[in-house]
């Protein structure tokens, strides 16, 4: 009686849900991106690096929920552009096209746009130039990419394949809550000059996550 109960209810929050993409797209990706930016910073914080509320980084971890917050508009617009990028002839089937979109992601949004954001963005809310940060983002771009293409090219190599347009934003927000940890966790080391090598248990782990979530 509770699992029947306990499945009612997770159907009727899902449709409500899905009503609610549809319906209200920027409010609702916006709302969701910005809690599920929160939580992988205060997983990141709390879980990896074993702070405490009093120690933690406030400015990290609100800027980490803002920006993910933020940055949901233009997600859910740059999508929308993929399909007038891609060849007809290649995007004739949902794997080839989700492969497509998945490289024009990984290789032209992230490094040119969502990257270099997120570092001026977080920067800024540590005090930082936009100079100051990009300069930082160049001395990371190697480490971060490396993580990024090898966690997101499959990731939304199956999103774009298999997941509809009104969901894929809230795809990427539940798979950001492994990513925002990766990144957020490896740009703070690399800045702080800790050596990513001695947390490599951490990304592997994270990257498991993330397959199973998916």
């Amino acid at each position: 009686m509770a699992s029947t109960v306990f499945a009612r209810k997770a159907m009727s929050g899902s449709a409500m849900l899905s009503r609610a993409l549809k319906e209200r797209p920027i409010a609702t990706n916006f709302a969701l991106s910005g809690l599920l930016g929160l939580a992988s910073d205060a997983i990141c914080q709390f879980g990896v690096e074993g702070k405490s509320w009093e120690s933690i980084d406030h400015a990290r971890f609100w800027g980490m929920g803002s920006f993910a917050a933020t940055y949901s508009f233009v997600k859910l617009n740059i999508y929308k552009l993929y399909p007038l990028a891609i060849p007809a002839f290649v995007a004739r089937t949902a794997f080839t096209n989700g492969i497509a979109s998945s490289l024009l992601d990984g290789l032209v949004h992230s490094p040119l746009l969502y990257l270099p954001t997120y570092y001026i963005y977080t920067g800024a809310c540590h005090g930082e130039t936009p100079m100051e940060s990009l300069a930082t983002y160049r001395q990371q771009f190697v480490p971060i990419m490396t993580s990024l293409l090898s966690i997101w090219t499959p990731v939304q190599a199956i999103n774009f394949a298999l997941v509809p347009p009104t969901h894929r934003v809230l795809f990427v927000c539940v798979c950001n809550l492994v990513w925002n940890c990766v990144l957020d966790f490896q740009s703070h080391s690399l800045a702080h000059g800790d050596d990513i090598i001695a947390h490599a248990p951490e990304i592997p782990l994270a990257s498991e996550v993330m397959v199973a979530a998916a």
